[in-house]
Formats: structure tokens, C-alpha cells, sequence
């Protein structure tokens, strides 16, 4: 039998994975500068206080989002 624990474990298993996977996006696109590796734009340097503030937004959200 599922209980309540168990799905709401489950639905913080999903929104933790979910956060990670965006986290990784974000960071990826940066160093790897997947516009310019996909699309052929114009290369740009990696902007480190770039991803690492919209990752702090990300982890905060994702904090937000699993405590509420």
C-alpha cells in the first residue's frame, strides 16, 4: 500500500532530480557553449558568475519549491 509518506518522498525524489537536471543545463551551456557547438553562433568566453548566479537562483527555488 502507498502511503502519503511515500508519495510525498517520491514527489521531492522528482523535484530534487528535476533541479539537478536544470542545474546541469545551465552550467553545461556555459562551459560547453552549446549555441556555438549546435547552432554555429558566435563563440562566447564562459560567464562563471553567470551560471553560478542563475544557479544559485535555481538551488533557491528548488529550496523553495521543496520546503513548501
Amino acid at each position: 500500500m502507498v502511503t502519503r509518506d511515500i508519495l510525498s518522498r517520491r514527489a521531492v525524489s522528482i523535484q530534487l532530480y528535476g533541479y539537478g537536471v536544470l542545474l546541469l543545463c545551465i552550467v553545461g551551456d556555459e562551459v560547453f557553449d552549446i549555441p556555438h557547438t549546435v547552432f554555429g553562433f558566435p563563440a562566447t568566453p564562459i560567464n562563471w558568475f553567470e551560471a553560478g548566479f542563475e544557479g544559485v537562483l535555481v538551488i533557491l527555488l528548488g529550496l523553495v519549491s521543496i520546503v513548501l
